[in-house]
């Protein structure tokens, strides 16, 4: 110690000052190896200490920002599994309408013969399209089916020689792009109406469904045959922002003769046509389905050679400027023929469209609603109908199944769980088959 005085063994004093105390050489190599091994220790326990804490820290607060906010995109998307990506999602571009294919003029198409349709200028990567298939003039009973390299599928079915009918397909296609009809003979069209194109998400090409609404209702002999659909006032689609194509049920009475509807933008541009065939007794109602592209503020329909039309909007594609999202994306599915189910008169009885295991990697709780073939075969005469499963207003009519023969019709229709509920007036057997699958 410095500045205290040290009393000598002898009781005598020294003068103050710095104390010296000398060690031997083996005493300071002991203090030497004890101060180290402090420095070492205290140098352990720190980094210990550190490391401990800093994983405690971190592991603390994953585990917090896990329960609060996801880290990543893909963080956020694997937390919520409605925008997780669908493998073989598209959406719907609507093309033309482009009339690709009309054998009239050239004598008909002999039955069983293959009439291959080349698709040219469609969007980049398109895995599908949209067509209306049509056959008029046919010389035999039998099936329309169309093949763009995934397998054929039927899209009509003709009862007899005679008839002209009309019926739409989704259709996908290989890299020859490609189409392949084969009839029971007679004249066949097609117009192309639309593609779908690989896409995640999209603001364009979104399918909302809606539920059936009356738009239309026309009476040739009092209206005359045409009616415009000004979008702007109906209200179901006050609110939908950008549209890029309405989709409508239309149903017609038709007469012994036969009938057609156009549907298209103005008056001299009716570039869609539905053709119905001659009918007789109670079955005078035919069924078609009409996805017409939006380019301003209206739609104009047409109708020849029937006593009554309605049509029914029944949903609508989204435009350019409307929200990006993959809610309303389409998967198109490969055909396959679908088991068929017995409805009883006046009964109703619930399809599975998407299995519980899902179809085409499609979950059936990401499915919204379906674009669905419909076919059915009566008891007698009568109207069946598909629509979403506990909706109270379930008239609104898909097909007339005549007694003891097929007959088919293309619609949308919202799913509930994978399913839609079917309903026959007359009972009949039907077979429902999904064309492509609309995401929630």
């Amino acid at each position: 110690m410095r500045g205290q005085d040290r009393v000598p063994a002898d009781g005598g004093t020294r003068p103050a000052g710095p104390i010296r105390v000398t060690l031997t050489a083996s005493e300071r190599r002991r203090q030497s190896t004890v101060r180290w091994l402090a420095i070492l220790v205290t140098t352990v326990v720190t980094s210990v200490a550190v490391i401990f804490g800093a994983r405690f820290v971190i592991g603390s607060g994953a585990a917090t920002a896990a329960s609060q906010t996801p880290q990543t995109v893909l963080d956020a998307r694997a937390a919520d599994p409605a925008t997780v990506p669908v493998k073989g999602s598209t959406r719907f571009v609507p093309v033309g309408p482009a009339l690709i294919l009309d054998t009239r003029g050239n004598g008909p198409v002999k039955a069983g013969a293959d009439t291959e349709v080349p698709l040219n200028d469609l969007p980049a990567g398109a895995s599908a399209v949209l067509a209306e298939v049509s056959i008029v003039d046919t010389t035999g009973a039998g099936d329309v089916t169309v093949d763009g390299g995934a397998g054929p599928a039927t899209v009509l079915r003709v009862p007899r020689a005679g008839v002209q009918m009309t019926a739409n397909a989704i259709v996908q296609i290989g890299p020859d792009r490609t189409l392949v009809l084969r009839s029971g003979g007679g004249d066949l069209l097609v117009n192309l109406v639309g593609a779908f194109q690989p896409a995640e998400t999209s603001s364009e090409g979104r399918i909302v469904t809606l539920p059936p609404s009356q738009v239309v209702k026309l009476i040739p002999k009092r209206d005359g045959k045409e009616a415009t659909v000004q979008l702007n006032d109906v209200a179901q689609l006050r609110d939908a922002g950008s549209i890029s194509a309405v989709l409508l049920q239309v149903t017609g009475d038709v007469g012994p003769h036969g009938g057609r509807i156009s549907a298209g933008p103005v008056s001299g541009a009716m570039t869609q046509t539905l053709f119905w065939g001659p009918t007789k007794g109670a079955d005078r109602t035919r069924v078609g389905f009409l996805a017409v592209p939006v380019t301003g503020d209206k739609v104009r329909l047409r109708y020849v050679a029937g006593t009554e039309m309605r049509a029914d909007l029944v949903g609508y594609v989204t435009g350019e400027g409307a929200p990006v999202s993959n809610a309303g994306l389409v998967v198109p599915v490969t055909p396959a023929d679908p088991s068929e189910v017995r409805v009883t008169a006046g009964g109703d009885k619930r399809v599975a469209v998407v299995p519980e295991t899902g179809l085409a990697e499609v979950p059936a709780g990401r499915v919204a609603a379906a674009l669905l073939s419909v076919t059915a075969t009566g008891d007698a005469v009568g109207a069946v109908t598909a629509y979403e499963p506990g909706r109270n207003n379930a008239e609104d009519l898909t097909v007339v199944a005549p007694k003891g023969t097929p007959r088919g019709a293309f619609a949308l229709v919202a799913t509930k769980d994978g399913a839609v509920q079917v309903r026959s007036e007359s009972g009949a057997a039907v077979s429902v088959a999904p064309r492509a699958l609309v995401l929630s």
